[in-house]
């Protein structure tokens, strides 16, 4: 009888269950009784961890398929078949959990303001943190400065939304009063048209301490 080496012994066990489903689904007979297998569901787990340790002791260094019994063959795959599931349930539930931090995200900066919106037409508008304006500069240099402050709040990535409002990230590019008086640089405040972060500032800070003044293309 030929001896398979060590390291096919994967490989080997593949075969021979592979072969052993086969003989089940076509009458389910013993290859060393001619008796019919015993039902997987007869075994307790722990009876089939029993078996496959006797299996591996008795074939020392080397195996061969034709050395385990069909029943040996039968744990040994529902052994691996619960270990498999038990890994998919795993990235199931890690994935679930990803699903759910990013629906969160998305609640958080949804906009909850149901005054006026700024618009170009507008122009000024009394939004939910005060006096909300509009400009359009070069901002190449403030997100420059943002992502180099390594903020929590800054690390986003510079874009432009659909309706002409500029990003950084999940939020609205800002000037406002930075002098710790009302706001810090890339504090997070409510606008008219979202969340935004205060990545600037101007001169009207200094007789509207209040103001926002929102980043556009407009």
């Amino acid at each position: 009888m030929k001896k398979l080496k060590p390291q096919v012994k994967i490989a080997a066990r593949a075969f021979g269950i592979g072969f052993l489903s086969g003989a089940l689904l076509m009458g389910g007979v013993s290859k060393k009784s001619e008796q019919p297998v015993q039902p997987v569901s007869a075994y307790s787990m722990a009876a089939a961890e029993q078996l496959l340790m006797e299996a591996e002791k008795r074939q020392s260094n080397e195996i061969s398929i034709e050395d385990l019994t069909n029943e040996e063959l039968v744990m040994h795959m529902t052994l691996n078949t619960k270990a498999f599931i038990e890994e998919v349930h795993k990235v199931a539930e890690e994935k679930r959990k990803e699903v759910e931090e990013v629906e969160v995200v998305v609640e958080e900066v949804a906009p909850t303001w149901n005054g006026q919106v700024l618009t170009a037409s507008l122009g000024v508008v009394q939004g939910p943190s005060g006096k909300e304006s509009y400009y359009n500069l070069p901002m190449g240099q403030v997100v420059a400065n943002s992502h180099a402050s390594n903020h929590p709040n800054a690390v986003g990535e510079y874009w432009v939304r659909e309706d002409g409002v500029k990003m950084l990230g999940d939020f609205i590019m800002v000037a406002a009063d930075i002098s710790g008086n009302v706001h810090n640089r890339y504090d997070l405040v409510d606008t008219s048209l979202g969340k935004g972060i205060v990545v600037d500032t101007g001169t009207f800070v200094y007789t509207n301490p209040t103001q926002i003044d929102i980043a556009v293309t407009w």
